[in-house]
């Protein structure tokens, strides 16, 4: 079975923010009023979906989840089926189309919404073909906010902006999922999967469920630094915790000098999306590249980071 979310007392890292989600549900429970419709935005795999399971734990309410890809029909049963101050959690929200940002828009201006289907609606249907929902919030989730339409953008209440986590944040969240995996990690083994993590628990838990594989029977003895390096380099990560494809990334731009991130994804042999947001933010977060008018360029730290390491295929 799925853990269940924690609660804001344990949830690791992000204070000022958990501190704000805190002050903001007591404020709406005082008022008896369902929390404020709320985006939250941050780097992918930094936890914007768990924490808000953990402000719905908190609130002892029933988050129904959505995906950016559901379509109108489908995000119209969903919130045809949410109980008072329940919410309706859209995640990759930048992937929602325009019908389905307006049925969303609709919902929180008129407090209902067309009928799905007669069948798939949760709630009678009125004469007027509308369904009546409950209070309700809304919870859009997204490492792309600038790209939903203005007017559902304007009638989110509350903007949380989710950052990287330090690296003792990150080495307690490795300890946490490591003794739920039935992981034993050295103190000095947690900090080094923390510091190949690149400030996403997302990424640390990757890491440690292969881990997990790589090293067979590790419930049984405790993983030391020299157990982790092996893995780490079997899986060619370098002594800074930089992945194999951000180390290729690095050697790309060192032989092109100044490169677009179409002559980059080609070099890398994958697609321009990925390199944006599944490789370059690492890089650019350590101050490895720089973009510029002209096209990617390596700092004086990434020059030196490449020249380090032979060329790759």
């Amino acid at each position: 079975m799925p853990r269940p979310a924690p609660r804001f007392r344990e949830f690791v890292g992000q204070k000022p923010v958990v501190d704000l989600l805190r002050r903001q549900l007591e404020g709406a429970q005082d008022h008896n009023e369902p929390f404020p419709h709320a985006l939250f935005h941050g780097p992918s795999g930094v936890g914007k979906t768990l924490l808000a399971q953990t402000l719905a734990a908190e609130m002892g309410a029933d988050v129904v989840e959505a995906m950016g890809y559901d379509d109108k029909l489908a995000l119209g049963a969903k919130l045809t089926r949410l109980h008072d101050h329940d919410i309706l959690l859209v995640d990759e929200a930048h992937r929602l189309g325009h019908a389905e940002q307006e049925i969303l828009t609709e919902a929180i201006d008129r407090g209902s919404i067309p009928a799905p289907t007669p069948k798939s609606a949760d709630r009678p249907v009125g004469n007027d073909g509308r369904v009546a929902l409950r209070p309700w919030t809304l919870i859009l989730a997204t490492d792309q906010p600038g790209v939903l339409l203005n007017a559902l953008h304007k009638r989110i209440v509350l903007e949380i902006a989710l950052d990287y986590y330090p690296l003792n944040e990150l080495k307690e969240i490795v300890e946490a999922m490591a003794m739920q995996a039935n992981l034993l990690l050295s103190p000095q083994a947690a900090r080094l999967v923390a510091e190949s993590s690149s400030g996403l628990p997302r990424r640390a838990k990757q890491l440690l469920l292969n881990l997990r594989l790589f090293h067979p029977h590790s419930e049984n003895r405790q993983l030391g630094l020299s157990e982790v390096r092996e893995f780490l380099d079997a899986y060619g990560y370098d002594e800074a915790g930089l992945s194999r494809q951000e180390c290729r990334y690095l050697e790309a731009v060192a032989r092109l000098g100044v490169g677009s991130l179409e002559s980059i994804a080609q070099a890398l042999g994958c697609d321009r999306a990925f390199v944006r947001r599944q490789i370059e933010p690492a890089l650019l977060r350590r101050g490895l590249v720089r973009i510029t008018p002209s096209g990617r360029q390596l700092t004086d730290s990434g020059r030196e980071r490449a020249s380090r390491r032979q060329p790759s295929d």
